[in-house]
């Protein structure tokens, strides 16, 4: 699919004498075309976090953002 979408463009950025609206439609095909090939990484990276966030949600840290107390605060207790 890569291939398609490369010659694609290739003949889109070959042909000058293109209207305005064609150039768009060219323009927002082959936009389609990168999210359709970057689908699969972007669901993974998705899930992951969707999967990190339910995990700090399942803590008994009521807040799991904030950093462990530092040495020195540790010392003064």
């Amino acid at each position: 699919m890569r291939d398609e979408i490369v010659a694609l463009a290739l003949q889109t950025a070959k042909n000058p004498k293109k209207s305005p609206e064609e150039t768009a439609f060219y323009a927002g095909c082959l936009q389609a075309s990168e999210n359709l090939l970057n689908i699969i990484p972007n669901l993974e990276a998705k899930l992951q976090g969707e999967a990190q966030l339910q995990s700090w949600e399942n803590r008994d840290d009521p807040n799991p953002i904030d950093d462990p107390l530092s040495l020195h605060q540790q010392l003064q207790q």
